[in-house]
């Protein structure tokens, strides 16, 4: 299934291959817009049957809040409205995978890391300002 993104294929390929190659941890997805890198976290866990104990973390507002959310949206068939809420549109494309994805929305400048020490795999599509990228980089990455 393809599902709407604002990255591009070569990135979600590269996910989808370092996510083949996590043992064990946490993968943490900060800006996940409607799931396509989630999506490619969950392939490259089913490629190499990983059963191991991973935990998927999504974090996002999961609430339309620019115009460009809704034209890529509306490219890949999805519609969104400014100022809706796309959670169950999000949670609808990766439930196929059958993969318990932990999602927390808000904020990024205020959220914290719960998860435990190790995280075997971060993915970071939202720090696209300084304050952003700060607070994932202290939170995240000590």
């Amino acid at each position: 299934m393809k599902i709407p993104t604002m990255v591009t294929d070569k990135c979600l390929e590269t996910i989808r291959e370092y996510s083949r190659h996590v043992e064990s941890g946490n993968i943490v997805e900060i800006g996940t817009f409607l799931g396509a890198c989630t999506q490619q976290i969950c392939l490259g866990l089913q490629d190499v049957n990983a059963e191991r104990c991973i935990w998927i973390w999504c974090y996002d507002y999961f609430k339309c809040v620019s115009r460009s959310q809704v034209t890529k949206a509306k490219r890949g068939g999805v519609k969104l409205e400014l100022g809706r809420s796309y959670y169950f549109i999000f949670k609808k494309a990766i439930k196929i995978y059958k993969r318990e994805v932990r999602c927390l929305d808000g904020d990024i400048r205020k959220a914290k890391w719960r998860g435990g020490k190790c995280i075997a795999l971060l993915i970071d599509d939202a720090s696209k300002q300084k304050s952003v990228f700060d607070h994932v980089a202290k939170t995240f990455f000590l």
